[in-house]
């Protein structure tokens, strides 16, 4: 008896070594996207798997693609790489002990840029408006000849040049920039200061044409809250110090009517709004972002903030390059 269960095991142990061994699967990885313009090539390498899942040495493997007029593929061994030539739909198979493995690719003349709107204003003249933005009680700041938002070479995160907004007793500093059409998607980055001598109360807002639907609020002191649905910007959950350059990251989607708001200081990136995001406020939400907008408060002496290195991403885009 004992005989017979040892034999047993052994034949079975010789099948489950023999199926660890025996190629079934190859698979193909890549270190770059599946999205490619024309031109562009990619690093390709194949792995053979068992019906276990566990590695099986490949030797040689035979490399083809599906047309190649659409690209060209050059092996070498368990690599190859692939040349994308024109528009169209690329699948290339990895051959070896008539097992194979295929992944596809699509290949574009150009692909889409997920950047749709980007500003450092390094092109605008110092002392004057950025055009083409939109600043609030104009006729004040006007009458000063320095509030307002202005082009100012004073302080920049990148380059020379920054957005100075400032307050004076008769008016807040608010600067707004409207969009060709409404964003539905997207992510929006921000790099601002906040001048510990004058500093005050500051506002990042997005508006619908009917109000506003989300935002960061800064304090006086640095401690940053996020609005609520109901508009309110308490608790403050987050700071970011005064009298340096950090970083503000948004993003929303228009269809859950949600968004998220990052700060990122010395380079740590930390998520202000709760996990999954916060709602739009409920007095403007069905409507949609066209616009963004950055003040700091009026009071009895002049304030200030600066502004610069504003980037606009379509986030559908953006995923569709990552796959």
């Amino acid at each position: 008896m004992v005989k017979r269960v040892s034999l047993v095991l052994l034949i079975v142990g010789a099948v489950l070594l023999a199926g660890c061994s025996d190629l079934a699967v190859i698979e193909i990885t890549h270190d770059y996207r599946s999205n490619l313009e024309v031109g562009e090539t990619v690093n390709l390498t194949a792995e053979g798997k068992s019906g276990m899942d566990t590695a099986v040495r490949l030797t040689e493997v035979t490399w083809t693609v599906n047309d190649e007029s659409l690209a060209s593929v050059t092996g070498d061994g368990l690599t190859a790489v692939l040349t994308a030539l024109r528009p169209g739909e690329v699948v290339v198979t990895a051959e070896a002990d008539g097992v194979s493995g295929s992944i596809t690719f699509n290949v574009s003349s150009e692909l889409p840029n997920p950047v749709v709107y980007e500003e450092s204003f390094e092109d605008f003249e110092v002392g004057q408006y950025p055009d083409g933005w939109i600043v609030t009680d104009r006729e004040v700041h006007d009458g000063t000849g320095y509030s307002g938002g202005r082009i100012s070479t004073e302080r920049a995160s990148d380059g020379s040049k920054s957005v100075k907004i400032v307050s004076v007793p008769d008016a807040e500093g608010r600067v707004d920039i409207e969009f060709d059409e409404p964003l539905l998607y997207h992510s929006l980055t921000v790099d601002i200061y906040k001048d510990p001598d004058v500093t005050e109360n500051a506002n990042l807002e997005f508006f619908s044409e009917s109000g506003r639907l989300f935002g960061l609020f800064m304090t006086q002191s640095g401690n940053v809250g996020h609005r609520r649905p109901d508009g309110s910007n308490k608790p403050y959950t987050h700071s970011m110090p005064n009298g340096q350059w950090n970083t503000v990251e948004f993003q929303w989607n228009d269809a859950t009517k949600k968004y998220k708001v990052f700060i990122i200081v010395d380079g740590v990136r930390e998520e202000v709004t709760p996990a999954g995001g916060e709602d739009f406020e409920e007095a403007a939400r069905d409507g949609q972002v066209i616009r963004f907008s950055a003040a700091v408060t009026k009071r009895d002496m002049d304030k200030t903030i600066y502004i610069d290195n504003i980037r606009v991403v379509d986030l559908a885009v953006q995923e569709l390059l990552e796959q």
